[in-house]
């Protein structure tokens, strides 16, 4: 069950990768690089808002896989969880429109300073509108994955990917190239979701009757708001940076950093990919207190992950020039970012190794520690900027997210650890810190070679290509993964 769940939302991680790289220059084309910006302001306002899902959709899926037994008394408790849970959603969306709507035109005149206060304002009114008809669709799907129905539940996510980012350039190129339009389309598309996935969930409840239970709420709301605490501080502490590039810099400027940030994320989407599909099995795992075998698939999980991540990381970082040079189409645009795109994903690399034991933090519904050091990268971040690096540009934005993380991964990483299993930490830090070690100089190597980013296409693809295979295979040795049985036995582990 666990491969295919892993395999269905790694295909619905590739499809939100691939779509990104495909439509951006669609975009860029039709919109005009004003027009991009825009769209990235509005991907910075969804991920703030992110918070205002109170932590509901990881509760219900946390919930949802306790309560996987499958009897009637589990199934009644899941459907007025759910229920219950909808309704407040209800008033959550509604403020939130209303919050966007009503501070519409102090963006317009007070934030981005457009050159027609009027157009945007509509334009974030229609933002606001989007994003408070997208929220609920989190918590229908945390329920499927919570009930391992993750293939149903990527299969919609990847279809309303289509609908959202194919359906919109017909309308672009014969009906009009307006900004309006393409989030027009966007509400449109986020209304049919929702109802999608109300239809889906409901459908696999085989409850007749359901209420509102205030009961379950209790029980669930300790967990629930601690997420939502978390989800406040990380939507601040992952947003940050655009923050400061979009009230700092022109819309064109958001635009090319939200391109980078973009490629940054790759290795965070892979991770997060896995982390999804293992979760309900941390759960159970720790519910069941089978300790040492959430160790031991912990820790194997960690040697997938580091493989995985640290030699990509590394190749978008270095590479990311000819990345961008091939995906836009645009010398300019390239050379501009080139190195925000170093510190970014350096960043999301470090990040990315985070995100199992963020995941296992939640299987033991110990967040206070996440809750803590996402303040202190609020606080960091922007302090390290603004005293620091102001004269850097973008770029200093990049490098001002850079030293906070380096700063807060391992006492981060310790202290979680310690906490929860707290004889893994050596083992884990050994198998990251060698790694990490090991493929930086291996870098350093290619740099001092001259193997690095080049203004020829072919020779950066053949190095880039070298580069991934030496440390592909310097990281399986590292970790023990040396040979096909060793490897065979780390993926059935996945069961």
């Amino acid at each position: 069950m666990i491969k295919q769940n892993a395999l269905s939302n790694l295909v619905s991680r590739i499809w939100g990768i691939f779509s990104l790289f495909l439509f951006v220059p669609f975009y860029i084309k039709y919109l005009g690089s004003t027009g991009f910006g825009y769209i990235a302001f509005y991907n910075t306002l969804l991920a703030l808002f992110a918070f205002a899902d109170l932590g509901f959709s990881a509760a219900i899926t946390r919930e949802f896989a306790r309560l996987s037994d499958g009897d009637t008394e589990s199934e009644v408790k899941k459907a007025n969880l759910l229920h219950s849970y909808q309704i407040i959603y209800l008033f959550i969306s509604a403020s939130v429109a209303f919050c966007i709507i009503y501070a519409s035109p102090w963006i317009a005149h007070q934030w981005l300073l457009p050159n027609s206060a009027f157009e945007v304002k509509t334009l974030v009114i229609f933002m606001g509108t989007c994003i408070a008809i997208q929220l609920p669709t989190n918590l229908y799907v945390g329920a499927l994955m919570g009930a391992e129905k993750q293939v149903l539940a990527n299969g919609l996510q990847v279809l309303w990917g289509v609908v959202r980012s194919v359906g919109v350039l017909p309308v672009l190129i014969f009906i009009s190239n307006d900004v309006n339009t393409f989030f027009i389309w966007q509400l449109l598309s986020n209304i049919v979701y929702l109802i999608a996935l109300y239809y889906f969930v409901w459908k696999f409840l085989p409850v007749s009757s359901r209420r509102f239970d205030s009961a379950v709420i209790k029980k669930t709301y300790h967990y629930a708001f601690g997420m939502a605490g978390m989800s406040l501080l990380a939507s601040f502490a992952t947003q940050i940076d655009k923050i400061i590039v979009s009230k700092g810099y022109s819309i064109e400027s958001v635009g090319h950093y939200s391109l980078a940030s973009t490629l940054s994320l790759v290795p965070l989407i892979l991770i997060t990919t896995l982390a999804k599909a293992v979760f309900p099995k941390f759960t159970r795992l720790y519910e069941q207190k089978r300790y040492d075998e959430l160790k031991k698939f912990y820790l194997n999980l960690t040697k997938l992950a580091v493989v995985i991540l640290v030699p990509l990381s590394f190749i978008i970082a270095f590479f990311g020039y000819t990345l961008v040079k091939i995906w836009t189409g645009s010398e300019t645009v390239a050379s501009s970012i080139q190195y925000v795109i170093v510190f970014l994903v350096l960043g999301q690399m470090l990040q990315s190794l985070t995100v199992l034991p963020f995941h296992l933090s939640l299987s033991f519904a110990y967040i206070r520690i996440n809750l803590i050091f996402s303040l202190l990268m609020i606080i960091e971040s922007p302090v390290i900027y603004y005293l620091f690096l102001t004269g850097y540009g973008i770029t200093g934005v990049s490098i001002s997210i850079f030293i906070t993380i380096v700063t807060v991964f391992i006492p981060y990483m310790y202290l979680l650890h310690q906490k929860l299993l707290n004889d893994t930490f050596h083992s884990w830090f050994k198998l990251n810190v060698m790694v990490l070690g090991v493929c930086g100089l291996i870098i350093y190597l290619f740099f001092v070679m001259n193997w690095l980013d080049s203004n020829s296409i072919l020779n950066s693809t053949y190095h880039a290509f070298f580069a991934w295979l030496v440390m592909c295979l310097a990281s399986m040795l590292i970790t023990g993964m040396r040979n096909q049985k060793t490897i065979i036995h780390v993926l059935n582990s996945l069961r």
